[in-house]
């Protein structure tokens, strides 16, 4: 499954973004992290710019995995640091959950990114 936020215009330009997720990722699964921005007051459209895909902070893998939990009810948190080339006005996300077992998928909670200068 994917699930793409809506674009967020800052009031300000930023220089970085915080991801956190809190994903339960059964043994079979797994959760990826996709990003895009648009340098403050360009004309192009977000649509057009390519996604980038997020190394976690938290997790020695890139890109990063939650810890494998079966029950369903457990969470654990990941951070993520992006990074971009310059400062940005417009960003957007992208979450890829994917699964070898339709039957154990992942699942993500309290989706939260902050951009920062």
């Amino acid at each position: 499954a994917r699930y793409i936020t809506k674009k967020v215009e800052l009031a300000e330009e930023a220089d970085k973004i915080d991801v956190f997720l809190n994903i339960n990722r059964p043994r079979s699964a797994n959760v990826d992290l996709y990003w895009r921005v648009v340098e403050g007051g360009s004309n192009v459209d977000i649509a057009t710019v390519d996604w980038t895909l997020s190394p976690g902070t938290n997790s020695t893998s890139s890109p990063p995995s939650a810890p494998i939990n079966d029950n369903p009810a457990v969470f654990e948190e990941i951070q993520y640091s992006i990074d971009p080339v310059g400062s940005f006005g417009t960003m957007q996300f992208k979450i890829v959950l994917r699964s070898t077992n339709s039957s154990t998928v992942p699942q993500v909670k309290d989706f939260r990114a902050i951009a920062s200068t």
